[in-house]
């Protein structure tokens, strides 16, 4: 991991940790409690789902202000921006040459070894010495428009993945108000988890929404053209050039715009940041932990589930059993590192659940030996889509049901007759001739397959009456990836135990390849 990178990842763990805190510091005076309190606590005094409080506002919107204003210009010089013109002397081959002078001719005549041919009508040249202009783009001008935007770029990037939790909370109820495909607890469970969020930050969410709109031109107006000559071939340059005034800087109508602009914005990163200390590792990890388990109780008491309200459970040692149906499901905590998940029906089925705040942490063979599979959970949700991680994040308002999709994966494969529909409180029906277990109530499917690469059995999950849609990744921009994601992910409202492409096929988990008919 490279310099810039560790920082951002620090910057990262520090707002963590300040969105951590307080449900921390919450659970530490409430050691006991039963299920009948800990659903009033999510409503009232606890909030699970959150975003960063102390962004500014009014700072990026006075910046973002001018760099809309200033976006024409930075277009224009992309387009044709000022260069100084290079000449050499060069001897080509004569059929590449198209300036030739006295000096030519004389050249000529000294290097024998350049003609072809002497005939009686004159020489016959091989090749010639010619003038050649080239196009200078690195000049100073050039050289600092090129800085100017790489911090501009840097500067909407970082503003951009601090507003896009914010917004994507709003969109949620926008996208899914009145769809019917979602758990009946879905909205009660997005109800709860907003009632935090709202009372905090509602104020911002409007305002947010235009200034993520606003950041997102900017970015998609300047990535475009990193491939023009001005950008391309000043790719090796001095990054850390001092910005001074200048003829082109000062008369220059386009260039003073980017001088004026890039002035501000150094000032703005040359403001001296308050000296915060360093992240306790030991403490964050404790404190995600604590999320993980919270969310996690709080998952499966909104998927059907309930547990006895006279039993208590305390987080900091967590064992706490719940029934639905003829399904049971325990969840124990082991320690600081791991929750252990057991659905039981006609026989058990364990997932390990590992929180991971850096890399993949070690689980020992007792451990192993006690799940049938381990799930590794992150909060980062660059780490979840470099690898095969659950984002679990209090900055996610949809973490909670990717726990729900952990326990429907337990359920199904903790069943051996598939005669109770596991995601609602209707009976499923064998199809024979597809080999579909289905339910008439909320249509889930449940079938098996087999890779044929492995040869190993496995379950799919989907919804049969629900047309396949799609998710054209053109529609999503580069700074976009991450809502693209999410939007694969939601394409059977996550009620999918295998991964899905973005067309709805199922993910094999054995050969990480979609075996379509």
């Amino acid at each position: 991991m490279n310099k810039a990178a560790e920082e951002s990842r620090e910057k990262q763990k520090r707002r963590l940790a300040a969105l951590l805190s307080p449900m921390a510091d919450f659970l530490s005076t409430h050691a006991s409690m039963n299920s009948m309190e800990f659903d009033y606590y999510t409503v009232q005094d606890m909030t699970l789902f959150t975003v960063e409080p102390s962004f500014d506002f009014d700072s990026t919107e006075a910046i973002c202000d001018r760099l809309l204003l200033a976006l024409p210009a930075i277009k224009r010089i992309f387009s044709k921006p000022i260069i100084n013109l290079i000449d050499n002397d060069d001897v080509l081959p004569v059929e590449t040459v198209h300036i030739i002078n006295q000096s030519t001719m004389l050249h000529l005549a000294n290097h024998s070894e350049n003609v072809a041919n002497l005939t009686n009508k004159g020489v016959k040249p091989r090749k010639l010495l010619t003038r050649v202009y080239e196009d200078d783009y690195s000049i100073y001008e050039n050289v600092v428009f090129c800085n100017f935007i790489d911090e501009t770029l840097k500067y909407v990037r970082e503003r951009i993945a601090a507003l896009k939790d914010l917004v994507y909370a709003n969109e949620v109820l926008d996208f899914n108000l009145l769809e019917r495909a979602n758990h009946l607890n879905y909205f009660l469970s997005i109800g709860k988890l907003h009632t935090g969020y709202i009372r905090d930050f509602e104020q911002y969410a409007g305002r947010a929404k235009i200034l993520y709109a606003h950041l997102q031109t900017i970015a998609n107006t300047i990535q475009p053209r990193l491939v023009k000559p001005i950008y391309e071939k000043n790719k090796i340059r001095n990054r850390k050039l001092e910005l001074k005034k200048t003829n082109i800087f000062l008369m220059q109508k386009d260039y003073h715009q980017v001088y004026v602009l890039y002035k501000r914005l150094l000032a703005k990163k040359a403001e001296t940041p308050k000296v915060e200390a360093p992240v306790d590792s030991l403490l964050l990890a404790n404190d995600y932990f604590l999320f993980v388990e919270t969310i996690a109780l709080f998952g499966i008491l909104n998927f059907n589930f309930s547990c006895d309200p006279s039993t208590r459970f305390s987080m900091e040692e967590l064992q706490l059993s719940c029934a639905y149906k003829k399904w049971s499901l325990t969840l124990k905590s082991i320690g600081k590192t791991a929750l252990l998940l057991e659905v039981n029906k006609n026989h058990s089925y364990r997932l390990l659940l590992v929180p991971s705040l850096e890399g993949t942490p070690e689980v020992t063979d007792e451990m192993k030996e006690e799940a049938d599979e381990v799930v590794y959970l992150t909060p980062f949700e660059e780490d979840a889509l470099a690898s095969n991680k659950v984002y679990i994040s209090v900055e996610n308002i949809e973490s909670f049901r990717r726990i729900q999709q952990l326990v429907l994966k337990a359920m199904v494969y903790a069943d051996e007759t598939h005669d109770d529909c596991p995601f609602c409180h209707g009976k499923l029906i064998y199809h024979p001739k597809s080999g579909i277990y289905e339910c008439d109530s909320c249509h889930l499917a449940i079938a098996s397959e087999v890779c044929p690469e492995t040869k190993k059995s496995y379950w799919t999950t989907g919804i049969v009456s629900k047309k396949k849609n799609s998710v054209n990744p053109a529609d999503y921009k580069l700074d976009e990836r991450w809502l693209y994601e999410r939007k694969v992910e939601g394409l059977l409202y996550f009620r999918n135990i295998t991964k899905i492409t973005d067309e709805s096929l199922f993910v094999c988990p054995y050969c990480g390849k979609s075996h379509a008919d």
